[in-house]
């Protein structure tokens, strides 16, 4: 069997290791908060994966945004969001559910523009994925089942968390004293989120597309 290098820790070292770097040039006295949702397209890869097809799910969660000068800012993120993929063959429809509480740690870079009310930016950063469950369902004509990954009739392991790279780029429109916004972003994993023992490369990918508001904490309106 092929012995597989655990991949968390490597995950864990990026993390704290962009965290520190971004907060170290934040200007905590220029901050926003946030409310954002939306949806994904998700599925499964990996050398281990074939025949997954995606799957769509929802997001929904809060961001804050921390300025370190009008063009850079660190944009911390905690979301529900949703993960899995299917697969259908001889009519019947298996599909995996993720749910994770997903710890986005972007940069956030913003594209000058003249003469324009529409703010660009575009963003990338580690994501830290905490499972909240995990569902294995099943159908077939008028039939349907769904059990948890772990139940003795399913015997999936999955991994409690895993870790992630995001990029993406977004539009903002000043809306009052905030900012509407509209992201668009994709993730990869980077480790498996088998927990077998096997050493099977399933990594998850996610298409999402999230729309939220940012308001000011403080007097200053914000300029992203």
């Amino acid at each position: 069997a092929r012995k597989v290098v655990p991949f968390p820790s490597r995950g864990l070292v990026i993390v704290f290791c962009w965290a520190s770097l971004v907060t170290g040039v934040v200007d905590a006295q220029t901050a926003y908060l946030g409310l954002e949702g939306g949806g994904n397209v998700a599925t499964f890869a990996g050398s281990d994966v074939t025949g997954a097809k995606s799957k769509t799910g929802f997001v929904v969660g809060g961001s804050a945004l921390f300025r370190a000068t009008p063009i850079f800012a660190f944009r911390p993120e905690i979301l529900f969001s949703q993960h899995g993929s299917q697969d259908t063959e001889s009519g019947a429809t298996v599909a995996v559910r993720l749910n994770y509480l997903e710890v986005p740690l972007l940069a956030d870079v913003t594209i000058p523009v003249r003469n324009s009310a529409v703010i660009p930016s575009l963003y990338a950063g580690p994501v830290i994925d905490v499972q909240l469950g995990c569902t294995v369902s099943a159908t077939s004509g008028a039939l349907s089942a769904s059990l948890a990954c772990n139940d003795s009739q399913i015997g999936l392991k999955t991994k409690s968390t895993v870790f992630g790279l995001a990029f993406g780029g977004g539009l903002g429109l000043p809306a009052g004293r905030g900012l509407v916004k509209v992201d668009a972003r994709y993730e990869f994993g980077l480790n498996t989120i088998d927990d077998s023992g096997a050493g099977l490369d399933v990594k998850n990918r996610a298409f999402t597309v999230l729309a939220g508001y940012l308001f000011p904490i403080g007097p200053a309106a914000p300029t992203h």
